[in-house]
């Protein structure tokens, strides 16, 4: 399993969580998913909104949506990014020989 599809598989259950339980009560894991949703450069922003408990739940739960999907499109561009350098890398495509004339 992928480290994108783990994180979409975290991502779908915190969402049901919180369309469950409200926000408050997976309050660490909104932190956890801010947190990487800012490292990975997704709009400040909405992780700000995400995280402002002033703000009110549903502002915030749209927030969560459009970090998480933003969060899961990123780390998918990563991933296809690594993999296309290790696919054209001289360890992936083996020792280069010299054509024959």
């Amino acid at each position: 399993m992928s480290a994108t599809t783990t994180t979409q598989n975290l991502i779908d259950t915190l969402t049901y969580a919180v369309a469950t339980d409200g926000l408050a009560a997976h309050r660490d894991e909104i932190v956890a998913v801010a947190d990487q949703a800012g490292a990975v450069g997704v709009c400040g922003l909405l992780v700000e909104v995400l995280l402002d408990e002033r703000e009110p739940e549903v502002v915030r739960e749209r927030a969560l949506g459009a970090v998480t999907r933003r969060l899961a499109e990123l780390l998918a561009c990563e991933e296809q990014t690594r993999a296309a350098a290790a696919a054209t890398s001289p360890a992936a495509t083996g020792p280069r020989t010299p054509a024959l004339v």
